[in-house]
């Protein structure tokens, strides 16, 4: 599946004069005037004339109504709309037969993870009967929660891409760099970042509720779709949800969003690791076949060594393909987490760095255990503390995904965190 990312104005400048052109140039071959292509549309006559005149900023339904009435050709629909799109830059691709145009801030969209996407059947179900199918689930919001890089945002985006159709009004994606940044708790830069998304001037002096206001009234009636992505907690997300009314929302964060789903409705789901059979057609997908005869045995290895977790899959897939031998003695997870090129370790250590330091002693803990699946009472007596303090840091853990409940009162840690929790104590020894 093809992305790219562009930057599409239809202002009287630049790319935005051949979005013009091309609107009179169709609307001509077709044998219409304006007036009839505003009947047929259902756009005003008004409308049609702007546009043509690169005056106004259409919205996406806008752009597809005229496009169908023109019986444009696939091709000139992705070049229709790559032109005429949001002064936002956006990541616009084909899925299918039908043309989708993401409007991202900043344009970090995780195209190269779509090209490579796998699996996922049971989320991507589970994600349509929560926003589609309001007959099951009343709810318009939606959080998809787990541990660092096991796929969150590409779930999200491919969700989106698959459903495009349900939302004519257009797709926008929120990145956490635009807003919030450093610090989870600025509630103003999600607000102004949405704003400009949308393309609205924001004015220096307005507060949260103006901006609030101002943004509830410009996506009234809209049937669209925003992914909020990397949120750092439900709190600094909160005083965006109001203002998006109607649309419906995709947060992703590597926190669970339990306090949105008490006050908010919404809907959560932990987004798992992948089972053995996709993460052999990732590894595949990555171009180390394991039919390959210089890498016989490290798919595999591979394979089992990052125990499904998406990202790691895909940076041992790469890394191997120049070393193999690496990875036919070395341990995979320690090596994936040395790829100093990547950005595992440091999600990692992102989510680590915030914890108190009861909480990263217990995950340093669990992880030295191997990964044996324990309870409260075994961890307390192990690991010499009062069970109600094991419970609140294990809460914590498996907050932001370091450790998983398996049934039964056990706790366990995937592989990919205890290779991370062995970088810290090379760390401490060096």
């Amino acid at each position: 599946m093809p992305f790219q990312t562009t930057l599409s104005p239809f202002s009287l400048s630049g790319e935005g004069e051949c979005a013009a052109v091309l609107l009179r140039d169709y609307r001509c071959r077709a044998g219409l005037t304006q007036e009839e292509l505003a009947d047929i549309s259902g756009i005003s006559v008004r409308s049609i004339r702007d546009l043509e005149r690169g005056k106004t900023q259409p919205r996406p339904s806008t752009l597809r109504k005229i496009a169908n009435s023109l019986s444009l050709t696939q091709d000139e629909k992705r070049q229709f709309f790559s032109k005429g799109g949001n002064p936002a830059r956006g990541l616009s691709g084909t899925f299918g037969e039908s043309n989708v145009n993401i409007v991202s801030v900043p344009p970090d969209a995780p195209s190269a993870e779509l090209r490579s996407f796998v699996g996922r059947e049971a989320e991507l179900e589970a994600i349509s009967r929560s926003l589609t199918d309001r007959a099951l689930c009343e709810t318009n919001l939606v959080s998809l929660v787990g541990m660092p890089g096991v796929g969150k945002t590409s779930l999200a985006v491919r969700w989106a891409v698959q459903n495009a159709e349900c939302f004519p009004d257009g797709i926008y994606f929120l990145g956490s760099r635009v807003a919030w940044g450093s610090s989870p708790m600025i509630s103003k830069r999600p607000l102004i970042a949405m704003l400009r998304l949308l393309g609205i001037p924001v004015e220096p002096v307005w507060s949260c509720s103006t901006m609030q206001a101002v943004l509830r009234e410009a996506i009234q009636n809209r049937q669209m779709l925003v992914i909020l992505d990397d949120v750092p907690s439900a709190a600094a997300v909160r005083s965006v949800l109001p203002a998006l009314g109607t649309a419906s929302v995709l947060v992703t964060s590597r926190r669970r969003m339990d306090g949105l789903v008490a006050t908010h409705g919404v809907r959560q789901f932990v987004v798992p690791t992948l089972q053995r059979d996709e993460s052999a057609q990732l590894v595949a997908m990555m171009g180390l076949g394991e039919e390959a005869e210089a890498h016989r045995g490290v798919a595999e290895r591979i394979i089992k060594g990052c125990a499904g977790h998406p990202l790691a899959l895909r940076i041992a897939s790469v890394a191997s393909f120049h070393c193999p031998d690496l990875f036919r003695h070395c341990d995979v997870g320690t090596l994936v987490m040395c790829e100093e090129d990547y950005t595992l370790r440091s999600l990692f250590q992102h989510e680590y760095s915030r914890l108190p330091a009861e909480a990263a002693d217990l995950f340093r803990y669990l992880a030295e255990n191997g990964g044996k699946s324990l309870t409260v009472d075994e961890i307390s007596t192990g690991f010499g503390v009062p069970e109600s303090e094991v419970a609140h840091g294990l809460g914590l853990l498996h907050n932001c995904g370091f450790v998983q409940w398996v049934g039964h009162g056990a706790y366990e840690t995937h592989c990919i965190a205890r290779a991370f929790a062995r970088t810290l104590v090379a760390d401490k020894d060096s």
